[in-house]
């Protein structure tokens, strides 16, 4: 009986220790808990303390919660937007648990998965994510786990633009979430029911939701649900035009948001405010309040910047200040062009300075240990020759340091050649990659046009198309030429109008398309915005010029002339008043581009149909191929 009761004392004593953590592991769950408390606010300071925790693990170690830190990995630079390597560490922690069967966990990670799809634009994905997970959910009867992803789910739909479809799963999951008691889902369910209904352009049923969401989050702990919550009000009151009532939900939002650090949310309600002001006749302070935001220096977002700007133009046009109205608009519209592609050109470069950092040091390194190495020889070398044979050593050492720099200098020269080499290859590679991405763009705006009946919005689709196919004939140019930033001018005009003549000239008429162009390089710089004023012009002369007419005529001819660069389209057509050309979208774009390269546009009426002139001063280009050719 003794001998049984020590042995179940010892099992006590083994099982109490078994049950402590140790000192590193204590450690280990402090230090995710403050990078998970900086998610948000600061992602780049989570991911150097999940750096501190690594440095904790050994070849022989238990590597405690690795699998957490994979996760948190994840989840902040999802928050930065380095998108590959946020899915890499996904896929690792989920590979990790389905090995382990672990259904809520394997749920969990496909619910961070959808998020991070949802951010690169890529919603099929995201909701096939969103539906792995909710089967996950359900094979363990998780109720919670499952009104998480349907309010997921609902806000996917709202995403690709199917509200009704969004509104019927959104509901369903506000009853569940009501039956079930959970009113964290119940607050993300009536939010997200408000988005839908705001999008479909019912302001006054998203209010209701967007107030039912704010009461709930009132009444319960969690600052950042508030702050949501206040500029959800904020929001909606604001596109119903009741500024009045916008204005305190704003002023919450900001207060809270800056006590927080959550600066998106706090610089998007102070642009709500600088926008009541506005309202108001109030400009100067509005104009105060957004001008921070328009510091590139700022940390914010390029959106938001854009979305400041866009504010500052409406200001500066009531105050009638053009000038700096139009400086605004510029800037407005370079940061909405650039919101889409700017991260990944970012991160080209980034890896390309890195890249170029380590080889220049290992070069460094190298040529000091052969430097080293040289004055040992030396060295060596003087130890052992005789006072009688110095003139010998001189001249000998006078050719040795004379042939060590030319090795030195052809090391030098072959090294930058690479270097040209590799930097050439990255520039090309950005703009195959650019070229690619329009012609996606390209290819969606196909496909969107085959479910369109309606002829204005189907000629949009078609216009916009034959825009963006363009500028995609430009990158193609440039990364499959001599030229890392120059375009072949008639290549180009060539390939342009081969594309409009399949898009747009009528199958029952004989359309002749004359093309005179000299031979130049063109800097890319002028060459955007000349191709999308051709393609503006051609396409005009395609759509109207010959209307009921069965043949007839179109020049496109370009000519240098005192040191500028002439450009005309005209036709034989029907003719054109010249107060038509002033009007429609792809006027307004022609104008745009023409103060970007200061050029003059004239349009005249001969016997027969419209000439459109445009004279471009200063152009930049390269006469090496007019030369040569």
């Amino acid at each position: 009986m003794k001998k049984q009761l020590f042995l179940m004392l010892c099992l006590a004593v083994v099982a109490v220790l078994h049950g402590q953590k140790s000192e590193v592991q204590l450690t280990i769950d402090s230090l995710l808990n403050e990078a998970w408390a900086q998610a948000r606010s600061q992602p780049g300071e989570s991911l150097r303390i999940l750096g501190d925790i690594e440095s904790f693990y050994t070849e022989d170690s238990s590597r405690y919660k690795e699998d957490v830190v994979w996760y948190y990995y994840g989840i902040f630079n999802k928050n930065l937007n380095r998108f590959e390597e946020s899915e890499a560490y996904f896929n690792r922690y989920e590979a990790f648990h389905r090995a382990a069967k672990h259904p809520r966990l394997v749920a969990a990670v496909n619910m961070a998965k959808a998020n991070l799809y949802s951010d690169m634009g890529d919603f099929a994905r995201s909701m096939e994510a969103v539906i792995d997970a909710y089967r996950a959910y359900e094979s363990v009867e998780d109720t919670a786990g499952m009104l998480v992803t349907s309010n997921k789910l609902g806000a996917l739909y709202t995403e690709a633009d199917r509200m009704d479809d969004a509104i019927i799963k959104l509901r369903e999951t506000l009853e569940l979430a009501r039956f079930s008691g959970n009113q964290v889902q119940e607050q993300i369910a009536y939010t997200n029911l408000g988005v839908a209904y705001e999008n479909k352009g019912d302001l006054a049923a998203a209010y209701t939701h967007y107030e039912r969401a704010y009461q709930i989050g009132e009444a319960k702990e969690g600052d950042y649900d508030k702050v949501l919550n206040r500029y959800n009000m904020a929001h909606i009151l604001t596109q119903m035009g009741k500024w009045e009532a916008a204005a305190p939900y704003a002023e919450a939002c900001a207060r809270l948001a800056d006590s927080i650090n959550v600066p998106d949310l706090s610089a998007a309600s102070r642009r709500l405010l600088a926008d009541f002001l506005i309202e108001e006749g109030e400009y100067e302070r509005g104009i105060s309040m957004l001008l921070p935001q328009t510091d590139s220096t700022y940390s914010m977002g390029l959106k938001d910047r854009a979305e400041a700007y866009e504010l500052l133009v409406k200001a500066y046009r009531q105050t009638g200040d053009y000038r700096r109205g139009f400086g605004a608009l510029e800037q407005f519209k370079t940061l909405s062009d650039s919101v889409t592609g700017i991260e990944r050109l970012n991160r080209i470069n980034e890896l390309s300075a890195q890249y170029e950092t380590e080889k220049k040091q290992q070069q460094i390194a190298m040529l000091d240990l052969e430097n080293q190495t040289a004055r040992a020889v030396i060295s060596q070398k003087n130890r052992t020759i005789t006072i009688g044979i110095v003139g010998l050593v001189l001249i000998t050492g006078l050719s040795i340091f004379l042939y060590g720099l030319y090795r030195k200098y052809r090391r030098q020269q072959e090294q930058l050649s690479v270097a040209l080499e590799e930097k050439e290859y990255l520039i090309k590679e950005i703009h195959h990659r650019v070229k690619n991405n329009l012609q996606i763009i390209s290819s969606l705006l196909q496909l969107q046009a085959r479910y369109i009946d309606e002829p204005i919005a189907l000629e949009a689709l078609n216009d916009g198309e034959n825009r963006v196919r363009s500028m995609s004939i430009i990158h193609h140019h440039l990364y499959t030429g001599e030229h890392l930033s120059q375009v072949n001018l008639p290549e180009y005009v060539a390939n342009l109008c081969s594309n409009l003549e399949a898009s747009y000239r009528p199958g029952d008429k004989a359309i002749v398309l004359h093309q005179a162009v000299p031979s130049l390089l063109l800097d890319v710089s002028v060459m955007i915005p000349l191709g999308l004023i051709l393609n503006e012009l051609l396409t005009n002369a395609y759509k109207y010029a010959f209307e009921g007419l069965q043949k007839g005529n179109i020049w496109v001819s370009i000519e240098e002339t005192g040191g500028h660069l002439l450009v005309e389209v005209k036709d034989d057509g029907v003719g054109m008043h010249p107060e038509t050309v002033q009007k429609g979208f792809g006027s307004r774009l022609i104008r745009a581009f023409l103060r970007k390269l200061e050029a003059e546009m004239e349009s005249s009426q001969p016997e027969k149909g419209t000439a459109i002139q445009i004279l471009i001063p200063n152009y930049i280009r390269n006469s090496a191929l007019q030369q040569t050719g």
